[in-house]
């Protein structure tokens, strides 16, 4: 991951190595103990990756782009390339973030297929299962729940 774009900016590949303080594209390469599957180190991986894409892009095209969509951590991708903070501003939240959820404990969430949300809470309900709430909206036939481990596994 990153290969093909770490080399064009070894500036900021190095600034994001420094503010890690680890080597990014090392990690990337080699991924040792399976270590990108630890969300504190993807979501810092995933969004320089995701910026130096961005960046070669704009670079490529000499203009930015006319609009900027994202999706959970890809919308802090969207907002670095539409102005709106750096990309030291933008690593530093998600490495926080990445951080925080990774010290959260006893829940999380799962995604479900095609159950529309109402429906999946009601058949949840009816069996019991309390604490369940829905965390997003993925698409027309993916919906994410989230809740303590209990009412996951149940």
């Amino acid at each position: 991951m990153g290969a093909d774009v770490f080399g064009h900016y070894p500036g900021i590949t190095r600034f994001a190595c420094d503010l890690l303080g680890y080597d990014l594209p090392a990690r990337c390469r080699d991924n040792r103990d399976d270590v990108l599957s630890r969300t504190e180190c993807t979501q810092p991986a995933l969004f320089t990756v995701n910026a130096l894409h961005a960046f070669e892009r704009e670079r490529r095209e000499g203009r930015p782009a006319d609009y900027y969509l994202g999706h959970s951590l890809g919308e802090y991708n969207a907002l670095l390339a539409a102005g709106v903070f750096d990309f030291e501003t933008g690593l530093r939240i998600v490495q926080k973030r990445g951080e925080l959820m990774a010290a959260a404990s006893g829940g999380g969430m799962t995604a479900v297929m095609n159950t529309p949300a109402d429906r999946l809470l009601e058949v949840l309900g009816a069996d019991g299962v309390e604490g369940v709430e829905t965390a997003a909206h993925n698409t027309d036939t993916q919906v994410v729940i989230a809740g303590a481990d209990g009412a996951l596994r149940a």
